[in-house]
């Protein structure tokens, strides 16, 4: 007899290899990306350089969301004295929400978490509410297309935050 039962999906959350800087590149070059980053993407060896060293520093950490093996999305924190700032990207975006905050307040010890979303992003704003993020301000900033010389568009965000307990009260 043949084993016909379906074996389920596993994900893992864990921190990412140096070799992997390439799959958070390719995941970012997309055409929609300037829609939910401010900056544009440098060239790949820029930027594998700066997120190596700000690693290697102490002042970022990445880490993956697998599914079945595959590498399904990512979550950069940048690390300050007393919390951090969080940044996600990819599928299954809630369970990617809560793998970051967990880490961000079980790993890194932070007190409270901030994170700048576009305000056209309506998925991740509402990510951070389900998860109990308080939407504290909201702002317009100046950032440029297209390089140096690029022109000049305004982009609205909205600054979500959020402590270790209104994260537990979810």
């Amino acid at each position: 007899m043949s084993d016909t039962t379906e074996h389920p999906s596993v994900c893992r959350f864990r921190p990412a290899r140096p070799e992997e800087l390439r799959v958070v590149y390719d995941m970012q070059n997309v055409p929609y990306r300037e829609q939910i980053f401010a900056a544009d993407l440098p060239p790949f060896e820029e930027f594998e350089s700066s997120l190596a060293e700000a690693i290697a520093g102490g002042t970022q950490k990445l880490y993956l969301l697998e599914r079945d093996n595959i590498i399904a999305g990512y979550s950069q924190f940048f690390i300050a004295e007393k919390g951090c700032e969080i940044v996600v990207w990819g599928r299954w975006l809630k369970t990617l929400m809560f793998a970051s905050l967990k880490v961000a307040f079980d790993v890194l010890g932070a007190e409270g978490i901030q994170s700048y979303v576009r305000r056209d992003n309506k998925r991740v704003m509402g990510a951070y509410t389900h998860f109990n993020g308080r939407a504290v301000r909201r702002e317009l900033v100046a950032i440029r297309k297209g390089g140096i010389l690029g022109r000049i568009a305004m982009v609205g965000h909205v600054i979500y935050q959020m402590t270790c307990e209104e994260f537990r009260e979810k």
